[in-house]
This record gives structure tokens, sequence and C-alpha cells, in this order.
């Protein structure tokens, strides 16, 4: 797989050259230059992410969703724990500021996934990291072109191609942002559209991981809604 357009950091450091060739090589690469980035973690508290989530539990379309108010306080109670590093809280607010319904996206769908998590008895799911994982999972996104990824028009297929490359995106710069110890954040934002028969992309595995799985139903409910 090759990217079509140069990669660059939220930084605007250029990572990735268009044309190169992702291989296991490019990945430890990325991943020993993005090891000299911040990686002190903030609390969600003390950023706007907060207020924003809070607001996006208060949409009308998911209110059936997130009744009685007792469930959105343990939905926030949870929330209220989580903690990024400076460059997931930087993409975050350029997706705030150029991809909006994006970003609603996937502050929904942490909603969704915390609620999910708790109501699954027994569940082995860590909702904290489930949640950042939601976060991040189309970081991708923030790289396809505006005017595709707004389009309200039909995709043509070339433009649809361009769009099913945001999981590989997502997984270039998760790689480089986190490294190896975000290596969950990595898989899920590179395997949330693969499906089990091999029919997803970008790869068509059938093999999945255990988180991707959990959220690619709640991407899909999110994108009906």
């Amino acid at each position: 797989m090759k990217l079509k357009d140069d990669l660059y950091d939220v930084y605007r450091r250029k990572i990735v050259a268009k044309g190169r060739e992702i291989n296991r090589t490019l990945v430890r690469q990325l991943i020993e230059n993005g090891a000299r980035l911040p990686r002190k973690t903030i609390s969600v508290v003390n950023t706007p992410l907060l207020k924003d989530f809070k607001k996006a539990l208060r949409d009308r379309r998911y209110h059936n969703v997130f009744k009685p108010p007792q469930i959105q306080k343990r939905i926030l109670k949870t929330f209220l724990q989580l903690k990024l590093t400076e460059p997931i809280i930087l993409e975050l607010r350029n997706m705030k500021s150029h991809w909006h319904e994006t970003y609603h996206h996937v502050l929904i769908m942490a909603a969704l996934i915390i609620k999910m998590i708790h109501d699954i008895k027994k569940s082995n799911y860590d909702p904290l990291l489930a949640t950042r994982l939601c976060l991040t999972h189309d970081i991708g996104k923030t790289r396809i072109p505006e005017t595709i990824l707004n389009k309200k028009s039909e995709l043509t297929a070339e433009e649809y191609q361009i769009i099913k490359t945001h999981p590989l995106i997502g997984f270039l710069l998760m790689s480089y942002y986190i490294g190896w110890e975000g290596r969950q954040c990595c898989e899920t934002a590179f395997e949330h559209h693969e499906k089990l028969d091999g029919s997803g992309y970008p790869r068509g595995i059938k093999r999945i991981d255990r988180y991707a799985q959990l959220i690619a139903p709640i991407d899909i409910y999110d994108a009906l809604i």
C-alpha cells in the first residue's frame, strides 16, 4: 500500500512522503520519530473536550439511548477519568475546527461504547481504553479533503477510494503519536472497517482486533442515525 499524498503530523511536519511503500520498516521509523513528541497525558477535565462531550450527550437524536439521567451520569463518570496525550488533544481540536461532523461522531461513539460496555454483563473490555479508541479511530479522516468528506451528493468511484484510505492514514498517525504502548489504538484505527467475512477494507482481512469488532457496529449505528 502507498499514500497518494504527503502525510503531515498535527505540527505540520511531513512524516510520510507520497508514494512511499507502507511496510514494517516505515512503521518502525514512524514510532521512533514519534518518540520525541510530548507524551505527557492531559485530563479531559482540563480541555474543551469535556464541554463538547456533554453537549453530544444532549443530542436529541440519541435521547432514547441516553435516558434516564442516571445513564448519562454513569457515562460521564467514566469519561471524566480519561487522559490523552498532547498530540491527540491537538488532533481532536483540529478535527473540531474543520471536520465537525466527524468530531461529533467520535464523541457520540465514545458515549455509546461506554454505555455498551457497562451494559454487557461480565464484560472484559476496558471502558477507558475503548473510549480512547473511539475518539481516535477516525483521525485518518482529517487528512481526507473536506470537499470529498463533506460532499452531499454521491461520491465518484475515485472519491470513494480516497475515503477508504483513512484507516491506513489513521494507523500511521497513531503509530507515530503513541508508538508501541498505543498498539491497540493503531490496530483499531486500521481495522474498524474490516469485516469477518473478508469483505471490508483496507486489507480485506478476516481476523479482526476484538475492540475493532466492538466499535464497528456502533460506527454503523451512528451513521444510520
